[in-house]
Parts: C-alpha cells; structure tokens; sequence
C-alpha cells in the first residue's frame, strides 16, 4: 500500500484509547479498503514541557501550536502519510515541514486552535473537524442547569438541614412565566431551544451570524445581546470562544441582568468576565450563576466560588458523557471515506 493514513493519540493515554475497542477498530479498518496503511501511534508534543492533560489542552486551545515540539519517531511515522487523524494533538510549521505527502488533516473536535490553519492553507492541505461532537451532552446539561436553577433544587438541598421540616422555600417561577436567553445560536443553542420546547418557556437569543428562519422554526425571536441580557429570567451561553468573543459578557452586559435573573454557562469561562460575575454574585446584584466551566481548573478548594451561596458547580463535565470515543471516531470517518473516494467534504474548514 503506497498511501498511508495515521491515527495519532494525544499521548500520555497510555494504553492507547482504542485498545479492546472492536467497534472503533472496525470503523478505522475502513480505510484499507480505498488502498490505505493503516498505523495508530501516539504524540506526546503536548507535554513537550509538562502538564497534565486538561492543562495543555487548555494552553493549546489559548496559544495555539507553535510551541509544541515533537519526537523524532514521532515525525518519521506521520513524514509519508496523506491523512493524519488527530484530536488536541498540535499541527505546527515544524510538522507541516516534515509531513511532505501529508494532504488532509482530520481533527476529532469541533475547535481547531491546535492546528495552524494558514500554513495549511499555504501548502493546499485540507482540514475538517467534528462539529457539534459533544452538542448532545452539552445541551443536555445546560437544560439540566436551566430547570436546576429555575426551581432552586440544588439551593434548596443544600440549605435544608436536618430538623428543618417542610419548611416554605421561596416560589420559584413557572416555565410559562421565566424566558431563556440563549447566546451563541449554533448547534448547541438550538439543542438547547428544541430540547426545552416541550415546557412553555419563551425563548430568545443573540447570535450575530444566525438566520431568522433557524430561530422561528425552533420558535426563538432573535434580539441584541443587550436586550437580550436586560430581558432574560435565565441566560445561557453556547457561543464559541474567539478573540472576538472573550468576555462577550462582561461588566455591562452583566450590570443589566434582572436582579432576579441567572447565568448558566457550559461553554467557556473565557466567554464570561469571572471577577464581574463573582462581583455581581456577591452584591446579590443578580440571582444566581450555574457554572460548569472555569478561568482556573481545576477549581481551587479554597476559590471564592465555593463560598456562595448562590451558585451551582460542576467540574466541567458537560461533555463528559455517553461514549464520546466512538462518537468521534465514526464522525471523523464518514468524513475521510468522503476524502478517500474523492467526494465532497461535509465539514472541511480549508
């Protein structure tokens, strides 16, 4: 076989993630039948200066992959290959220098801040991504965090002591009576609004780049993020994490939420100006924060956070359900069966 595609593990995740994983063997072996060498190996550029997993993921998805520095057996292996399969692994100029058969890049993630894409788009190499890979888990909690803080469950499990009795707790608002704000109206946030629908919410959302007919099928009113964050019971944030974007949420937006109003967040603390919200949080300046994600993770024991009363956390777990491995490996190889049989790409980004 003269084409070669290679699997490339974000090393350290030792034994290999497919290992005993018949059905993820199954879908790579796919490959062999369009002529391809098939050879899983792993990367450890990513702890090419120490760090755990969650730590150099993050450092990657922030500063891109110029800093990653590779193995020597590691270049060899990807040197001849035409497809490389990678998932936070980093994609920089000192590999791309290196891989010179390399003509498609498939990245098992939605965000593609590991890979450097102009320098890809400089040697005409094709990159595609999963996205919406974790849409269903996240959406999923979000809704969780949503009906929690609606109904103050987890407040009231934490304040209701022994002794206490069926004591009254503060009415809490009816679904016909609270609207979502939804900011960020991609693939989330609609799962969000459909998932929701079968209660009697009304719905809202602020997303630049969204398309009316999208919002009114799904019955959301698009508005301005201003409106948006002044007129919403609670906010919930699905929107991506770019220069553009960071602290989309900050003190203004925050200063004009209801005082009875709550924020849930399960897509990046970077979205959401933390010191304003932890400010506004102990000002009582709005009701209340669900938060699943954090500007330091993991949270310290001793972060302020944790001294709330009025807030509900969770160690960035949203994703973290369902077999999310196979998930991957089956979106990403519908995709590559496309590239090796010369048809159109569904999610190429270049």
């Amino acid at each position: 076989m003269e084409r070669k595609i290679v699997f490339a593990f974000d090393g350290r995740r030792q034994p290999d993630p497919y290992q005993g994983r018949d059905d993820i063997t199954k879908l790579i072996s796919e490959s062999e039948k369009y002529g391809f060498e098939v050879v899983c190996t792993y990367d450890d550029g990513l702890f090419c200066e120490g760090g755990d997993y969650r730590s150099v993921a993050r450092r990657i998805e922030e500063e891109g992959p110029d800093w990653v520095v590779y193995s020597e057996e590691y270049l060899k292996t990807i040197e001849d290959c035409e497809i490389l399969v990678i998932m936070y692994n980093g994609v920089n100029k000192k590999l791309l220098e290196r891989a010179k058969k390399l003509k498609y890049i498939a990245v098992m993630r939605s965000g593609l801040e590991n890979v450097d894409i102009e320098e890809c788009k400089k040697r005409g190499i094709k990159v595609s991504n999963c996205p919406g890979k974790v849409s269903e888990p996240v959406s999923e909690m979000a809704c969780a965090m949503i009906l929690d803080v609606m109904r103050n469950v987890a407040g009231v499990n934490k304040n209701w002591k022994p002794g206490d009795g069926f004591r009254a707790v503060e009415s809490s608002k009816l679904s016909c009576e609270t609207t979502i704000g939804i900011v960020g109206f991609g693939i989330i946030g609609k799962k969000v609004a459909k998932k929701l629908s079968g209660f009697d919410f009304h719905f809202i959302a602020y997303d630049p780049y969204a398309k009316e007919e999208d919002a009114k099928k799904l019955g959301v009113k698009l508005v301005s993020l201003e409106e948006l964050m002044s007129t919403s019971d609670i906010i919930t944030i699905h929107a991506r994490l770019l220069p553009a974007t960071e602290n989309l949420i900050d003190e203004k937006e925050i200063a004009v939420m209801k005082p009875t109003a709550y924020l849930v967040n399960t897509a990046r603390a970077g979205l959401v100006n933390e010191e304003a919200l932890i400010q506004a949080l102990k000002d009582k300046r709005i009701k209340g924060a669900a938060l699943d994600v954090f500007k330091e993770e993991p949270l310290p024991d001793d972060h302020v956070l944790h001294q709330l009363d009025n807030v509900v956390l969770t160690p960035h777990m949203a994703g973290n359900a369902g077999d999310v491995m196979l998930l991957s490996v089956k979106m990403m190889m519908e995709e590559i069966v496309r590239y090796m049989k010369n048809e159109k790409l569904e999610s190429q980004i270049v």
